[in-house]
């Protein structure tokens, strides 16, 4: 590459940075529409890793009505050989798909290797009709 060919490109990309920041946008930046609708979101959401680490069997779920709340029993499995402490907490949603107050904290439990175990819970609030358990290593 010659000189001239040098000065040539070091302008051409000046030119360019130069255009590139005076088509600054001034308008505020939308968000990107969840490709998953509501209806079809999981009802067990994993977190911090643990999808490679805990599996989960068909869940257990009783309806709510006038007299008990929705309750929901989840069966937790762990895929490897090592013991792991984690945090769960349910969350209860109404027909609108709206989390119900009063929420759940997080709890926590141990699970042994290779056994397994369930976490269950019972909404606190009539209105809930669905749920959703997240689960992530204990903190």
């Amino acid at each position: 590459m010659n000189m001239r060919t040098s000065l040539l490109s070091i302008a051409v990309l000046a030119v360019a940075m130069t255009a590139v920041g005076c088509n600054a946008r001034t308008e505020p930046w939308g968000s990107t529409p969840d490709p998953v609708p509501q209806g079809q979101q999981p009802h067990v959401v994993l977190h911090d890793n643990v999808q490679n680490r805990v599996s989960h069997g068909e869940p257990i779920v009783t309806p709510g009505d006038d007299q008990t709340p929705l309750r929901v029993t989840v069966p937790l499995r762990l895929l490897d050989n090592r013991q792991y402490s984690i945090q769960y907490r349910f969350v209860f949603l109404d027909a609108r798909g709206r989390a119900v107050r009063p929420e759940a904290g997080w709890q926590y439990k141990v699970l042994p290797p290779r056994a397994q175990m369930e976490v269950e819970a019972a909404a606190l609030n009539p209105e809930a009709v669905d749920w959703r358990l997240e689960l992530r290593l204990a903190r």
